[in-house]
């Protein structure tokens, strides 16, 4: 694997370097589109508030909070369980005592490999932002405490000539990295950060055991997307079979009732 990068969507790539603050902080900036007074300087990681073992779970000195993580294929109730997510690190803001109840603002992020069902005007669009909203409103925000965000790298298409800004060219590296040498990316970009982060990503300059760690990733996520392929095909043919039952089913009650008639 001379010159190759590893795939930053797998589970222990994305905690390896979206591990180092640089990184995560220039990422975060990007996808909530922070700038100016508003940028995130610096975080805090808290591995002790994470709910699964390879989220990124960090906050600001103000307290905003952030739950990141990368799901490369779609799970039944995904969205209620990033919902849920939310609630159980919003729980952990509260105070003993007399508690007035705010809190800093929380956002979860998940970068998917998949795609989610949207209205026809929205669904080109390849990055989502959710708020508690008023139903007929795009302003009236019941709180700006709770934040879910999905970035779904399927519809992010771009070329590296087309990534005129650092949000495009961090979505690119996501999407595209892994099939690129390092030579070829790093011809792509001279934003610093990023040739960094392309240094990291060198296999080449993992250790031994990093290594080992990294491939190990690569087989638990090639035999995840087979149980779920099997699953897939499993239920479909449960359907198609009930699907020949009942229409068994329905024809002898048809023949039944022409019978009848006669």
């Amino acid at each position: 694997m001379a010159g190759r990068l590893i795939d930053p969507t797998h589970d222990w790539a994305f905690k390896k370097l979206f591990g180092i603050e640089k990184f995560l902080i220039s990422l975060l900036n990007c996808i909530l589109r922070r700038s100016d007074d508003n940028r995130i300087v610096t975080i805090t990681y808290n591995e002790e508030g994470r709910v699964c073992r390879f989220d990124i779970v960090c906050e600001t000195a103000n307290g905003e909070s952030f739950h990141i993580e990368v799901q490369k294929h779609d799970e039944p109730y995904f969205a209620d369980r990033l919902l849920y997510y939310s609630a159980l690190y919003i729980n952990r803001k509260g105070k003993g005592g007399k508690w007035n109840y705010q809190y800093a603002p929380h956002y979860t992020i998940a970068i998917c490999g998949f795609t989610f069902e949207h209205e026809a005007e929205n669904q080109d669009k390849y990055s989502y932002y959710y708020q508690l909203r008023e139903e007929d409103s795009t302003r009236d925000v019941l709180t700006n405490s709770i934040n879910v965000v999905l970035v779904e790298l399927p519809k992010f298409e771009s070329v590296s000539s087309e990534c005129n800004t650092l949000l495009k060219k961090w979505l690119f590296l996501l999407r595209n990295m892994h099939e690129l040498t390092r030579e070829e990316v790093e011809n792509m970009f001279d934003d610093e950060i990023l040739k960094e982060f392309i240094d990291k990503a060198a296999f080449e300059k993992l250790s031994d055991d990093e290594k080992i760690m990294y491939l190990k990733s690569c087989y638990d996520e090639g035999a995840r997307r087979c149980h779920l392929r099997k699953e897939r095909e499993e239920g479909l043919a449960e359907g198609e079979k009930i699907g020949r039952e009942k229409g068994r089913e329905q024809g002898r009650e048809e023949g039944a009732m022409n019978k009848a008639i006669e």
